[in-house]
């Protein structure tokens, strides 16, 4: 069988998140653990820490994750064209798999100020936002992990939800809602943007 995008990864929540945002952009997507000969895509993801390699006869090209200590061997990292390090921005492996074009698709709903410099400590769940700590609970930390992720781009709610481990999207309007309030009462300056009917944007 055929896909555009083949994920290869045993990490649930990582590989539903990878899912979603191609789903969103019409590609065909399949999610698997092992490989198998019958299937042939255009891209192959692979979680380098946690899956098998396809054979090179079932994809085009193939794009490699890892935390920092993947178990893949020398020769599975060479057929790799790109090697991402978790966590990345979304927008470097939307432009390697969907191209130039994709980047200028986005439609914020609001004008949206210049690039803050925001960065996570995530060991001590910790934010810093131009110079400002801000404290954050672990639900928070991962909200901020992936909205940085996608930084520039809207990121649904489902996507938001399967990205912090949330069946409810709901639940995680309350805590996009928590981490706005500690931010707006240590930075005047908007951070987290809202896209009508596309969900959540850090610009």
């Amino acid at each position: 069988m055929n896909y555009q995008v083949v994920i290869y990864s045993s990490d649930a929540v990582f590989a539903r998140m990878l899912e979603l945002e191609f789903l969103a952009r019409d590609r065909s997507v399949l999610v698997t653990e092992q490989p198998n000969d019958e299937l042939y895509s255009d891209v192959a993801l692979l979680d380098l820490d946690s899956a098998s390699a396809p054979s090179p006869d079932c994809y085009g090209r193939m794009i490699g994750f890892t935390r920092g200590v993947a178990l893949a061997d020398d020769g599975t990292r060479r057929r790799c064209s790109m090697i991402l390090h978790r966590p990345f921005e979304m927008r470097l492996l939307r432009r390697e798999v969907l191209g130039d074009a994709e980047m200028l698709s986005r439609t914020p709903a609001e004008p949206m100020n210049r690039a803050l410099k925001i960065t996570l400590d995530q060991r001590q769940s910790v934010l810093q936002l131009e110079g400002q700590r801000v404290r954050l609970t672990p639900k928070e930390l991962s909200v901020m992990q992936c909205l940085l992720s996608h930084r520039g781009f809207p990121v649904s709610r489902e996507t938001l939800s399967a990205c912090i481990g949330e069946s409810s999207a709901n639940k995680t309007d309350v805590y996009v809602c928590y981490l706005r309030q500690k931010l707006n009462a240590v930075f005047p300056q908007k951070v987290i943007y809202t896209v009508r009917k596309k969900g959540y944007l850090i610009p």
